[in-house]
């Protein structure tokens, strides 16, 4: 084993190794350890630490609940008065305050939260945040209600009826299949229900309510006035502007029952000109074209159910009546005992 040169000191030899009488320099990464680098990171970890997805900072959650105060009144509540945290921004407000009756079920928020979500809601474009999250939650209650039909299906063959065979039967899966396949398309229904009445400050132009569902009169044709509507009367739905450019002009939605118009700008993503097509082609807000999506999925994934009429319903407004009229209970009723 090779020795330093002579009279090195140790210090000299630190990080040194001797090879054939020349020193060497230990091997050293390209990249130096910069620890600044690090308290810099941590830094700006902490700074976006506690903030919500639209980047508004969230109040601390106190380590006692039961020491919670209500922002508006300064309670601490109590047990026929409760303090919610809101799941935006963490806040605390009391039931009262909040004029609840009863806590909510899933996600609640407090007012002002609320009115962001509603004017973000508002100009989600097609396929985009909430209309996405709808047709995820559709597609996944589709899928619950095939496996269970599916195991409906097994057991309906002819061969499962014979006596010996009728034992082995499983009656309690089979009853708990047909359960979830109720609360499946109970949900589904609600689901379309809640897009159907979506966005309910985007306003409804009476305009196009007078119009109504018929198209337009001769009168209104030989006048030229676009579908029987004034055009220069009807607004976009979100800013109510009147106001049209070539690269942003309103347009109406063509499903019957809507009575909504928006600027290409006030939706998000923004509608651009070479996506609508011809004249001739329909065009459906995104909250419409959700629904019609979605019903369209409907009779696509469960082909038997005899549902083929409802494509044509869904260019209705009320269509999400139509879908499984046999589920507007949560839960299916028991048979009852022939006694």
């Amino acid at each position: 084993a090779g020795l330093g040169p002579a009279g090195a000191t140790d210090d000299a030899m630190h990080g040194a190794r001797a090879t054939g009488g020349r020193t060497k320099r230990a091997w050293q990464p390209r990249v130096q350890y910069d620890p600044t680098a690090d308290e810099e990171q941590d830094r700006s970890k902490a700074a976006r630490r506690g903030k919500s997805k639209g980047g508004k900072k969230k109040a601390k959650l106190p380590r006692k609940f039961e020491e919670a105060q209500c922002r508006t009144c300064g309670t601490l509540g109590d047990d026929t008065n409760d303090v919610l945290f809101c799941d935006a921004c963490n806040a605390p407000y009391c039931m009262s305050c909040s004029e609840l009756a009863e806590v909510p079920k899933g996600d609640w928020h407090c007012a002002k939260c609320a009115s962001t979500l509603a004017d973000e809601q508002a100009r989600h474009g097609k396929g985009t945040g909430i209309w996405e999250a709808y047709s995820k939650k559709i597609n996944m209650l589709l899928g619950k209600i095939r496996r269970s039909n599916h195991l409906l299906d097994t057991y309906e063959f002819d061969g499962w009826r014979s006596a010996q065979q009728a034992k082995l039967r499983p009656v309690s899966e089979i009853n708990k299949a047909k359960k979830d396949v109720h609360a499946a398309k109970y949900q589904i229904r609600m689901a379309l229900k809640a897009i159907t009445d979506a966005n309910p400050s985007n306003k409804r132009w009476p305009q196009l309510m007078a119009q109504g569902d018929g198209g337009p009169s001769e009168a209104a044709a030989d006048e030229g006035e676009e579908d029987g509507v004034d055009v220069e009367e009807v607004g976009c739905s979100i800013c109510l502007s009147l106001d049209s450019t070539e690269d942003n002009d309103i347009l109406m939605c063509d499903r019957a029952g809507c009575y909504r118009a928006y600027h290409q700008k006030c939706l998000v993503p923004h509608v651009n000109s070479t996506d609508l097509g011809t004249e001739d082609d329909d065009w459906f807000c995104p909250q419409c074209d959700c629904i019609e999506t979605c019903i369209t999925m409907i009779v696509d994934q469960l082909p038997d159910s005899g549902l083929e009429e409802m494509v044509d319903a869904a260019k209705s407004w009320s269509s999400w009546d139509t879908v499984f009229p046999e589920a507007t209970q949560p839960t299916l009723a028991s048979p009852r005992k022939s006694s």
